[in-house]
């Protein structure tokens, strides 16, 4: 099992040093040019290009037989692109925020059936949120991060999700859960008072792309006793106001239903 693991990492650690060689290059290489690279037989490479070549990171000119970076690559470059925008445009708000409401504020990030925290403020407080960045929540836990994204996920995507809760633990039923979804689509924010995290309440927005599919989050944090939902109908507006404007950056333009 460990030779057999040792392997597979092997053969991830040659195959990123292909792309590598590849975009150093800057030109097509032939097979010979590669396996000189990695220093490993023409066999074995050209297993290697094959299988990059199936995912598209690779191509193949079937005239000279030489390799380079494929269309696969600008997938990985756009997606990363698309993380860097949201944080660049969510910046500016989350600063305002957190000078505003003076609690933590963090970007989450949508991977999966989890959120992602990728960027925070902290409050300027002693006792406050502090979160790890990098750390990955299941939309399942239901806190309001989770409600503010599965409020606009496609039903099918949702309802899945919701599946997949422990209600016990959550202390609500699925109506009142629903109930909340369609407050937050008809434009309110999420809230949560302790419902993953013991003594902490949070309140969150999403932040939609062109599609009206829902990309990020920001949510402010705090200690129950602070930042109490008194507070939160302070700062609601504001929060609101700020994912509104990140999303039609992105390029989101609400719906208006037109009277006849």
């Amino acid at each position: 099992m460990r030779n057999r693991e040792a392997g597979a990492v092997q053969s991830v650690e040659r195959a990123m040093r292909i792309l590598d060689s590849l975009a150093l290059a800057g030109r097509a290489c032939s097979l010979q040019e590669l396996s000189g690279d990695l220093r490993c037989s023409p066999s074995t490479v050209h297993r290697l290009l094959a299988t990059l070549q199936r995912f598209q990171f690779v191509e193949k000119d079937p005239t000279t037989r030489r390799y380079s970076l494929g269309l696969g690559v600008l997938r990985l470059v756009d997606g990363r692109g698309r993380h860097a925008d949201v944080r660049a445009l969510a910046l500016p708000h989350m600063e305002r925020l957190c000078e505003l409401c003076e609690e933590t504020l963090a970007l989450n990030i949508l991977v999966d059936r989890s959120h992602v925290y990728v960027e925070r403020l902290e409050s300027p407080h002693g006792i406050r949120w502090s979160i790890q960045l990098g750390t990955s929540v299941p939309l399942a836990q239901l806190a309001a991060t989770a409600k503010a994204l599965l409020a606009f996920l496609p039903p099918a995507e949702s309802e899945a999700i919701l599946a997949e809760v422990d209600w016990a633990r959550v202390g609500r039923t699925p109506a009142e859960v629903h109930a909340e979804l369609e407050a937050i689509r008809r434009g309110a924010a999420a809230r949560s008072f302790a419902e993953r995290v013991a003594g902490v309440s949070s309140l969150a927005a999403a932040i939609r792309d062109q599609q009206g599919r829902p990309r990020a989050t920001l949510s402010i944090s705090g200690p129950l006793e602070r930042w109490t939902a008194a507070r939160m109908d302070q700062i609601e507006p504001e929060l609101l106001r700020a994912t509104e404007a990140i999303s039609a950056a992105l390029g989101y333009q609400p719906r208006v239903s037109v009277g006849v």
